[in-house]
């Protein structure tokens, strides 16, 4: 193993620790082209490699926990700034550049994710994977000039394709949950955002589905989603009236 891949694992090591436990490289030069429209001018000729950074479960949620730092916009700010220290501790003379969260750059995380087989297309909007079903997030993606082992491109597994009963339609108040590529977004929203919704802080849908049982997200980490998602959603609505 040559040495930047040794340095790679390690900071690896130290991510997980850290409850960050989903790491990929991406070799700038060979994106497609979808996902490197979005990237800033002169990204390939500055950097080298696309560090994404994800956590499944509610393991950094336990993390935050034990250093005390649950409090506000924790899962951004202290994500981005414990990746930031990571990588740097670990490639000390390499330049980074933050695209999310936090950025004026907006990339397709979920493609990212498909490419390296974390997820794929489900019929409640987020990505699905068979292990840990929608019990996942982005958290972290910067462009480093450090030419960081690539990880191989893998095809999550089918999961809605595959499920009969379809729990998750059944249980959406409003009737949200359709077919792939169908989800209605503002039928969802307009319920949310209801005095007496049942969805306020929490998706009904979401919870139904068997998949990823293992890693559903304790009832505090999924109350700070609630309530955050909420927050938005009611700001972004103000903001267009």
């Amino acid at each position: 193993m040559d040495q930047v891949s040794y340095t790679y694992q390690n900071m690896i090591g130290d991510l997980e620790d850290c409850g960050l436990n989903l790491v990929a490289a991406f070799d700038i030069s060979v994106l497609p082209e979808s996902i490197t429209n979005t990237l800033p001018d002169r990204a390939q000729e500055d950097y080298s490699s696309l560090l994404l950074v994800g956590t499944k479960g509610s393991s950094f949620w336990q993390h935050l926990k034990s250093i005390n730092k649950t409090q506000g916009d924790c899962l951004d700010e202290m994500s981005q700034k414990i990746t930031i220290d990571i990588f740097s501790t670990h490639f000390a003379n390499a330049r980074y550049l933050v695209l999310y969260p936090h950025s004026e750059y907006v990339i397709p995380l979920q493609q990212l994710g498909h490419l390296v087989g974390w997820g794929r297309p489900s019929i409640l909007g987020p990505g699905i994977n068979i292990e840990y079903g929608t019990w996942f997030a982005y958290r972290t993606a910067m462009l480093v000039s450090e030419s960081l082992p690539a990880s191989e491109y893998a095809q999550a597994e089918e999961v809605c394709e595959q499920c009969i009963d379809k729990p998750c339609q059944t249980a959406c108040p409003v009737s949200a949950v359709k077919t792939l590529g169908n989800f209605n977004l503002k039928s969802c929203i307009g319920y949310r955002v209801t005095d007496d919704s049942n969805c306020a802080d929490k998706c009904l849908a979401r919870l139904a589905c068997p998949i990823g049982m293992d890693y559903f997200y304790q009832p505090d980490h999924l109350a700070h989603h609630g309530y955050f998602s909420l927050r938005s959603i009611k700001r972004y609505i103000e903001n267009n009236k």
